[in-house]
């Protein structure tokens, strides 16, 4: 059973009528994602029509990005073009250990202090600079951006362990707030806002899909399966059963859910998401985005 509940007041969903909630998924998933984005809006599935975006690590880089009606293929590509991706290829191709250490701080008898622990360590861990880290193309592109109304930003503190949710009334710089949503622990620094320091929200949940609960209609874009494959470790098989029940409580909240998943030639490429950091597959990762887009949109039509 999941053991967490999220620290925030509500975030207005009960008047929402789409909400789109958007995963981590390293640079890989954040190249995928963005390529099936591009993709469902070029197929007229207008996701820049949500009322309420949510997003999470790499989900948050491309849900502020559609906000701002930004044309994030694009912007991915551009991306890949500076050597400074090479820092990811500090984590290895993927991050087995990481998320291990996430989803047991997750079900420990101090959830918060398990993720406050592992934000010591962010803290300690001998990387760039944060300003280096914000400098970066993927944030510095939205540089004095306002801060969309309709997007939601996560990242966990390293302070106090706890999930925090930044909005446009948080009044947080958003290049800021998105390289510290995407900060992941050991490999790039957490980053200070309003005097604390904050690393990843995948840290909490990769998913974070209950924040959309009320919302009518919601569409959930994981950038892995959310079902556990066959011979997962057990460690791992905690991670799913906490999906499941954020996505239990959408249901249960009475909205109308849609799910897009990795197709096989997703999964294939990212090794099962053993290769989500593995910035070398980036490109191919927007293709194969945009072709899956072709075969969600005939599902989602134009989205409720």
């Amino acid at each position: 059973m999941k053991q967490q509940q999220h620290p925030i007041e509500t975030i207005g969903t009960s008047q929402v009528e789409r909400a789109l909630v958007l995963s981590g998924g390293g640079p890989v998933g954040y190249a995928w994602m963005a390529g099936l984005v591009a993709g469902l809006v070029a197929h007229d599935v207008d996701l820049g029509r949500a009322e309420l975006i949510v997003g999470t690590s790499a989900g948050s880089i491309v849900g502020a990005q559609l906000a701002l009606g930004m044309d994030v293929a694009a912007l991915v590509a551009e991306t890949n073009r500076h050597s400074e991706l090479n820092i990811y290829s500090s984590a290895g191709p993927g991050l087995g250990n990481q998320l291990v250490e996430w989803v047991n701080a997750a079900h420990a008898a101090n959830p918060d202090e398990a993720r406050a622990a592992i934000g010591r360590k962010a803290l300690a861990a001998a990387t760039i600079g944060e300003d280096a880290l914000v400098a970066m193309s993927a944030f510095s592109v939205l540089a004095g951006r306002e801060w969309p109304p309709t997007f939601r930003a996560t990242a966990v503190s390293t302070t106090t362990g706890q999930l925090i949710v930044w909005s446009k009334g948080s009044h947080v710089d958003l290049a800021r707030a998105l390289a510290a949503s995407s900060s992941i622990p050991g490999v790039t620094p957490p980053v200070t806002l309003n005097g604390d320091r904050y690393m990843d929200g995948g840290v909490y949940s990769s998913l974070n899909a209950d924040l959309a609960a009320g919302a009518r209609f919601v569409l959930v874009v994981s950038c892995f399966s959310l079902t556990p494959p066959d011979g997962v470790d057990a460690n791992l098989r905690h991670r799913y059963e906490n999906f499941s029940q954020e996505l239990d409580t959408i249901r249960a909240a009475g909205g109308s859910l849609e799910i897009i998943e990795p197709g096989p030639e997703f999964l294939r490429l990212s090794g099962y998401s053993s290769r989500l950091m593995d910035i070398n597959l980036m490109p191919e990762a927007v293709q194969i985005g945009r072709r899956q887009a072709m075969i969600e949109s005939a599902r989602l039509g134009s989205w409720a």
